[in-house]
């Protein structure tokens, strides 16, 4: 933690106790969040803060407030990948969509439909162009949006799609949706309207994102269609309700990165955690502060252990709430330090733990 306990930002912390109050604005900040990757430091840092939208906001407190319409645009998140550059800006600047926006203040409400965009999306891979958007201004589909006004509300069903996702990695094309179009789930939804609503429980399940990186496959489904927990979903329809809890644990997202397995959850099957678990239902409630916490968090890189908890378990804070249900509000003063409590016990947290 040193690079952090030197910087700046801290000192103006030290004036009272360490709060999270002061702390947090920075904390949640993208550049912040860039550095992560590697060692904290102000070298990281300088990028941003001679950027003018940086500037703007030193006449008052280190505030969310100014930057949040910044931070949150696409073309910042592009300029992450390498140095924060006024230059990565450029060729958005330039664009027709920029310059509507340039009547007002620089805005999220206008830009908002073309910057959620997964044409937008998938333009941030190189620099943005006007040409990365031929092939989509071709499709059919925008076709059918060209009698009304340029709107997510007609495009929508078709850019959330995961199918349209997967085409993101290279050229927009019809051929590469035709694996999904002779797809059973598919093939259930064109009795009606081509409808989020009849595909949703299948295109939001991991299982299909894991399938993603390929081509799509029935093949691919096999090992989660064996699966004790799909089993359990077979009396009814196929629902994202029954099986939801599970597929949002990080436990299984830690799983995606190979195929899914029995063998990858025993370690968490068997955490005493877990074990409190068994008396109801499976259940993000019960199991949810701890899957947040940044112990756990840390966990993940290795395979889950009771080693790397014990020191987290034998803290007066979690002694305290033994006595009750696991609950963040007895163990929060804990918890929302747990970088600058743990370091002693587990050695210096990586930055982006806390």
């Amino acid at each position: 933690m040193e690079p952090f306990l030197e910087h700046r930002v801290y000192k103006k912390a030290e004036a009272g106790p360490f709060s999270e109050g002061v702390m947090e604005p920075f904390l949640e900040h993208s550049v912040y969040k860039k550095a992560q990757a590697g060692p904290f430091s102000e070298g990281d840092m300088e990028p941003f803060l001679e950027h003018s939208v940086y500037k703007k906001a030193k006449a008052g407190p280190f505030s969310e407030g100014v930057m949040d319409s910044f931070l949150e645009h696409s073309v910042y998140k592009k300029a992450k990948a390498g140095p924060f550059s006024e230059g990565v800006m450029d060729s958005f600047l330039e664009h027709s969509v920029y310059k509507k926006a340039k009547a007002g203040p620089f805005s999220e409400g206008v830009m908002d439909s073309f910057l959620e965009h997964s044409v937008y999306k998938k333009a941030k891979a190189g620099p943005f162009s006007e040409g990365v958007m031929e092939p989509f201004l071709e499709h059919s589909v925008y076709k059918k949006a060209q009698a009304g006004h340029f709107s997510e509300g007609v495009m929508e069903p078709f850019l959330e799609h995961s199918v349209y996702k997967k085409a993101q990695a290279g050229h927009f094309s019809e051929g590469d949706m035709e694996p999904f179009l002779e797809h059973s789930v598919y093939k259930r939804a064109q009795a009606g309207h081509f409808s989020e609503g009849d595909m949703e429980p299948f295109l939001e399940h991991s299982v299909y994102k894991k399938a993603e990186a390929g081509p799509f496959s029935e093949g691919d489904m096999e090992p989660f269609l064996e699966h004790s927990v799909y089993k359990k979903a077979e009396a009814g329809p196929f629902s994202e309700g029954v099986m939801e809890p599970y597929l949002e644990h990080s436990v299984y997202k830690k799983a995606q990165a190979g195929p899914f397995s029995e063998g990858d959850m025993e370690p968490f099957l068997e955490h005493s955690v877990y074990k409190k678990a068994e008396a109801g239902p499976f259940s993000e409630g019960v199991m949810e502060p701890f899957l947040e916490h940044s112990v756990y968090k840390k966990a993940e890189a290795g395979p889950f252990s009771e080693g790397v908890m014990e020191p987290y378990l034998e803290h007066s804070v979690y002694k305290k709430a033994q006595a009750g249900p696991f609950s963040e509000g007895d163990m929060e003063p804990f918890l929302e330090h747990s970088a600058q409590e743990c370091s002693s016990s587990l050695g210096v947290l990586p930055i982006g733990i806390m």
